[in-house]
C-alpha cells in the first residue's frame, strides 16, 4: 500500500490550540476537551487502544447530554465553521445545537485507533458521522477516504475525496489547503491505479502535484503511471 494516514496526526495539531482557547474562554472548563488532547497525544505516541479507551467514555458522554432527538448537532473549530453549520441547519429547517470541535475529535480519533487497530469495518461509522457533524473539515473526510479506499469501497472512498477537497477550497490557510488538497486528490488518484483507470489516475496526481510541487511520493506515483501506460501501449 503506497498512500499512507500518518499526515494526519500532524493535522491534527490544530486541534489542542482550538480546544485550550475555548476552555480558556469558559468560566468551568469542560474536561472532555482534555481527554480528547489526551487521546490524540496517545495516538501520537502509537498507543491506539490507550487512545480508544479514553475517547469511547468521552463519546458515550456526550451521546447521554445530545440523544437523538430531531435536533442536529454540528461542532465548529471556529465561528466562520459554526456559522455554516447554522446556516445550513435552518435551511433544512433544523433545530440545531453548535459545539466546539470536541466531540467530532473524539470520533475521529476513535476512528483512527480502529484503523491502527487493524478493525477497518469498524472505523467507518464514527469517521462518517464526524464528517456529518463538521462537513466543513477536510482531514475527516480525507482520513474516512483512505478507510473506504482500504475496503475497496471505491464509490464511497472517491465521495469522501471530492467533498474533502470541497472542504479544503474554503480554508484560508495557504499551506493547510494545499496539505488537505494533496492527500484528496492523492487518495482518488490512487483509487484509479486499483481500478486501472491509468488516464485519470494521471490527470488526478497531476492535481496533488499541483498542491505539492515538491512532493516525491506523488512524482514516483505518477512515473509508475506512465509506465503502466507505456506496456499497455
Amino acid at each position: 500500500m503506497r498512500y499512507a494516514i500518518a499526515f494526519l496526526l500532524g493535522a491534527a495539531a490544530a486541534f489542542p490550540a482550538q480546544a485550550q482557547d475555548a476552555a480558556a474562554a469558559k468560566t468551568k472548563a469542560d474536561p472532555r476537551d482534555a481527554k480528547v488532547l489526551e487521546a490524540i497525544a496517545a495516538l501520537k505516541a502509537s498507543d491506539a487502544k490507550g487512545a480508544l479507551a479514553i475517547v469511547d467514555p468521552v463519546i458515550a458522554s456526550y451521546e447521554r447530554d445530545y440523544p437523538a432527538s430531531g435536533r442536529t448537532v454540528v461542532c465548529a473549530s471556529d465561528t466562520s465553521q459554526m456559522l455554516m453549520g447554522l446556516a445550513g441547519s435552518a435551511a433544512a429547517r433544523k433545530d440545531v445545537v453548535a459545539l466546539n470541535g470536541s466531540w467530532c475529535y473524539a470520533l475521529w480519533a476513535k476512528g483512527y485507533a480502529l484503523v491502527e487497530l487493524g478493525r477497518l469495518e469498524e472505523a467507518v461509522a464514527p469517521l462518517t458521522r464526524a464528517t456529518i457533524m463538521m462537513p466543513t473539515n477536510a482531514q475527516f473526510l480525507t482520513e474516512l477516504g483512505y478507510v473506504h479506499q482500504t475496503l475497496k469501497h471505491w464509490k464511497e472512498s472517491n465521495a469522501a475525496y471530492y467533498a474533502a477537497i470541497e472542504a479544503a477550497k474554503r480554508n484560508k490557510d495557504e499551506a493547510s489547503r494545499n496539505l488537505s488538497l494533496r492527500h484528496a486528490w492523492f487518495g482518488i488518484g490512487y483509487n484509479d491505479i486499483e481500478l486501472g483507470n491509468f488516464d485519470d489516475a494521471e490527470k488526478h496526481m497531476n492535481e496533488a502535484l499541483k498542491a505539492a510541487p515538491d512532493d516525491q511520493k506523488v512524482k514516483e506515483e505518477l512515473e509508475y503511471i506512465r509506465q503502466r501506460k507505456g506496456k499497455r501501449s
